[in-house]
């Protein structure tokens, strides 16, 4: 018969842990941010002025002289595309071709972009628009707000239990509820695309024009809570 105790203790050790009493709860917590970071898309595309044709070249440099007016370091414009690969031989063999030029300027003022094209040649501008509107202490903020989330459910958790007269416990597990993903082109300068990470979500408040739409970053924390025993 002493063989059959360890086995014994085994089976009764199992019972009391399918028996233990849990509750579960989702935890939500949201918050809005300025952006800081604003990245705008510029194209320049060559363009006949009378007889003389305003080349890429020319563009460029009359860009870089609005950024020097506008008091902008250089480093802040980057090259994103280039259609125009060995397009002074394309030009001969078509007279029409006109080269084009994709440009990502990174602000910390999406207002300053209105000083650059005040000294630009707009004739050479075919489009204008906000890439990205973020900030680059985001993760920062999605730390704190996990946290947030977290506390969430455990209040939710204890105010529950309490109406029934039971008190929390431990938590036995925690989770993150990833949030899907959006990403939505912007439709003009004055609006910017919807973004996500996995487990964060961070979208986009319309708000009246001329101020930039928020950013709402949203965390959901999911928590296995021990219920005590009385």
């Amino acid at each position: 018969m002493k063989l059959f105790y360890p086995f014994l203790f085994i089976l009764i050790s199992s019972l009391g842990l399918s028996a233990q009493r849990t509750i579960n709860v989702v935890g939500t917590s949201e918050i809005m941010v300025e952006p800081s970071i604003f990245k705008f898309s510029i194209m320049l595309r060559e363009y006949q002025d009378g007889k003389n044709l305003k080349s890429i070249e020319e563009l460029e440099k009359n860009l870089l002289k609005a950024l020097d007016k506008a008091d902008l370091p250089k480093d802040k414009l980057k090259v994103s595309s280039f259609n125009g690969s060995m397009y002074a031989l394309r030009r001969k063999k078509d007279p029409e071709f006109r080269a084009s030029k994709n440009y990502q300027l990174t602000l910390d003022d999406a207002s300053k972009l209105d000083r650059v094209m005040e000294n630009m040649d707009k004739m050479g501008v075919t489009n204008v628009y906000l890439i990205d509107a973020t900030r680059d202490d985001l993760p920062e903020i999605r730390k704190e707000n996990r946290v947030k989330a977290l506390a969430a459910a455990k209040e939710k958790a204890s105010y529950l239990l309490a109406s029934m007269e039971e008190q929390l416990g431990k938590p036995l597990k925690i989770s993150e509820i990833p949030i899907a993903e959006f990403n939505n082109s912007p439709a003009n300068t004055r609006g910017f695309s919807e973004m996500a990470a996995v487990a964060d979500e961070v979208m986009v408040e319309s708000y009246e024009a001329p101020e930039f739409r928020q950013i709402k970053v949203v965390n959901r924390i999911y928590v296995l809570f021990e219920i005590k025993d009385q």
